[in-house]
């Protein structure tokens, strides 16, 4: 780039001083001079040199080789092809280049198309420092350090709940007892996360300990539960007593907001072992939610992590989704009713909506990363903007930083973010599979790096992350409802991702923008994409075709492709509008789990969101082949699925409600099976 000799590695300041370099948000540092260029070099040399290091094999050709078009074909349009060799299933183009190194190094070539990469980075790797405390924003007191808690999954499937039948009917009948003999009823609050608590015995406030205890125990008869929400990402506002063993819980709506309920993360302890718990969120306000369709809640038992090394498991019978008796403007409330019975006495418990993945556990994974130097060499981190809050929005570059620098300026460009909203917990680890995927020691990876620069914003929304916000920012607003005109004081991480991809494409060609999402009511994983109505027609569905093939979660019949005019300040609508990139979608998954193939009735777990980050980064490859056979046995499935006639009507229908970056659009059942009724259809 002409005029840019920032050096590698600059991180973006964004005083009054820096006004154009801020306004861009864009860091040059992958257009490297000759001296820094070489300077990578040598730091690649030594990272290869390392035991384990693989940052300094040379670059691989990318030259197509035969292909067996027929088998090629058959493999293409299997069902669920099986995973063999990646020369068996390609033949020719990377995946040839890829066997052919493999063999000259005497190396077994992958032994599958979708790899399962145990991540070299776990999080919680060690206890964060005090000068790393997030900034909340807000003058509330949050408690430091944060919950620790480890990633490790049941060693066992986790079945999706059936919901009992006649269910909703008896908890009706029993909130009507409750309005019907009101004095049975206790009716105490035990915990606000903000108002004090007015009986107790010590006043004022302590330095040394910032958020106090709500409840007092009178003795070790007390077994009262014990709440608590003031930490990071956590979020209850009030638990209030109703009988000895069951209690209402109001969450906080997100902040300078009246709604948007839904992200929920507190501990209770002072538990009885073998007793039942029923817990009631009352002030929900979706009409509907995969509870409905199977959802479980999330426990985290510290004692029981202590004894058997379980983490984050699924918990809770009796669990029902239904509307209450309580009124509110423009519509009534909802109630999410769950029983739990804790397996220790006295254990501390954490009860979540979704694997929890904080700012703190960001920041500690891309620590890691910088620390390690196999790694370091692929990757760069600096810090994009701050937020209103005053915190780090962090900006990853990942491509092959010691090559020769005309064959950076060729290569393309592919921008990926998430936690624009802070409560789809699923998109961080969505994304931890993908720098997992792309920043390691795999051939494979090394294609992506050595032809592509990966922009990654991993966290657009690190002030809601903070403060446990479902949905908005501190400004009360929806970031992903801000891409058309972003605001450089309100929507800052907007501003500068927008302004940071305008200088990525005057540099090179953008060829694919995904922002990661959670969905709260459909199943499976799948993209919203752009209809492209003109010029290469189907085009826009090829990739999410391949990820139906590379991944056992990723549902393409629940892939919609129509643009509303309500969506259209979306990232993916405006990159698509402004930046005519094709492949432009939103990467949806599921707070439950699927409804189709081996995953079918079982929940998603961490492996499987980070797994689909692998499949991810496995379709660029694919999609990209210089080989082109496999993307061209895709179109000509597709032309067979949506002839033009009908094309209009492919999709699915889009809906306009308000959850995820597109509102939950299109609610539909899919998997294989709808999909087979649509090829049958035709």
């Amino acid at each position: 780039m002409e005029g840019r000799t920032e050096a590698a590695g600059r991180r973006l300041e964004t005083d009054d001083t820096e006004e154009e370099e801020a306004s861009s948000g864009y860091d040059s540092s992958e257009s490297l001079d000759e001296g820094a260029a070489e300077a990578e070099a040598q730091q690649a040399a030594r990272a290869a040199a390392a035991p384990g290091g693989g940052g300094g094999a040379a670059r691989r050709e990318s030259v197509p080789g035969p292909q067996d078009a027929e088998a090629s074909g058959a493999a293409a349009s299997q069902r669920r092809p099986s995973p063999p060799s990646s020369a068996a299933v390609n033949g020719g183009g990377w995946r040839q280049a890829v066997d052919r190194e493999a063999q000259a190094s005497k190396a077994s070539p992958p032994a599958s198309r979708i790899p399962t990469i145990a991540s070299p980075h776990p999080l919680h790797q060690h206890e964060p420092q005090e000068s790393e405390q997030p900034k909340s924003g807000t003058g509330y007191s949050l408690s430091w350090p944060p919950p620790f808690h480890t990633s490790a999954m049941p060693p066992f499937p986790e079945l999706l709940n059936d919901l009992k039948e006649g269910i909703v009917s008896q908890l009706a009948l029993h909130d009507q007892r409750r309005l019907t003999f009101p004095s049975a009823v206790h009716n105490r609050v035990v915990f606000d996360s903000i108002e004090p608590n007015p009986a107790s015995k010590s006043k004022g406030k302590d330095a040394a300990q910032p958020v106090k205890q709500y409840w007092e125990l009178s003795g070790p008869e007390d077994d009262t539960l014990i709440f608590e929400s003031r930490f990071e990402s956590g979020n209850l506002r009030r638990a209030i007593q109703i009988y000895p063993s069951e209690y209402d819980l109001i969450l906080r709506p997100d902040i300078n907001t009246r709604g948007h309920t839904q992200w929920y993360y507190f501990s209770v302890s002072n538990v009885r072992r073998g007793r039942k718990y029923k817990f009631n969120l009352i002030n929900l306000v979706k009409p509907d939610s995969v509870y409905n369709q199977g959802l479980r809640p999330l426990i985290y038992s510290e004692a029981e992590q202590s004894a058997s090394g379980l983490g984050w498991h699924r918990t809770g019978v009796d669990i029902a989704y239904y509307q209450n008796n309580i009124k509110r403007k423009g519509g009534a409330y909802y109630t999410l009713t769950f029983t739990v019975t804790f397996p220790h006495d006295n254990d501390t418990c954490y009860l979540a909506h979704c694997y929890p993945y904080t700012y703190t556990d960001l920041q500690n994974y891309l620590a890691s990363l910088e620390a390690d130097p196999r790694v370091a060499s692929r990757i760069r981190r600096r810090v994009l903007c701050k937020t209103l809050a005053g915190n780090n929005c962090d900006l990853l570059t990942v491509t092959s930083f010691s090559s020769d620098p005309e064959a950076m300026k060729s290569r393309k460009g592919i921008l990926i973010t998430a936690r624009v909203h802070p409560g789809e917990t699923q998109a961080s680890w969505m994304l931890k599979g993908f720098v997992d995927y792309l920043t390691g020691p795999t051939l494979d990876a090394k294609i992506l790096r050595d032809n592509f620069v990966f922009k990654i914003v991993p966290m657009l929304n690190p002030d809601g992350v903070i403060n446990g916000n479902y949905r908005c920012s501190l400004s009360g607003q929806d970031l992903n409802r801000q891409w058309l005109d972003p605001s450089r004081t309100v929507h800052p991480t907007i501003y500068y991702t927008k302004m940071m991809l305008k200088r990525f494409a005057e540099d090179r060609e953008v060829v694919m923008y995904s922002d990661l999402h959670g969905h709260s009511r459909k199943k499976n994983i799948f993209v919203y994409g752009c209809d492209n109505k003109q010029g290469d027609r189907l085009k826009e569905r090829v990739f999410p075709r391949l990820l139906w093939k590379n991944s056992e979660s990723f549902s393409f019949s629940d892939c919609n492709f129509k643009v509303q005019r309500c969506k259209e300040s979306t990232g993916r609508v405006v990159v698509w509008r402004e930046f005519g990139i094709i492949n432009s979608f939103t990467l949806e998954a599921s707070f439950a789990g699927a409804n189709f193939g081996v995953k079918s009735g079982l929940h998603m777990t961490v492996d499987d969101f980070q797994s689909m980050g692998h499949s991810f980064c496995d379709s660029i490859l694919d999609y990209f082949d210089p080989d082109q056979i496999k993307t061209d046995a895709i179109l000509r499935e597709l032309v067979v699925l949506y002839p033009d006639s009908v094309q209009q009507d492919a999709g699915g229908a889009e809906s306009s409600g308000d959850d995820s970056s597109s509102g939950d659009e299109g609610i539909s059942g899919g998997g294989r099976r709808g999909e087979r009724k649509k090829a049958l259809a035709f």
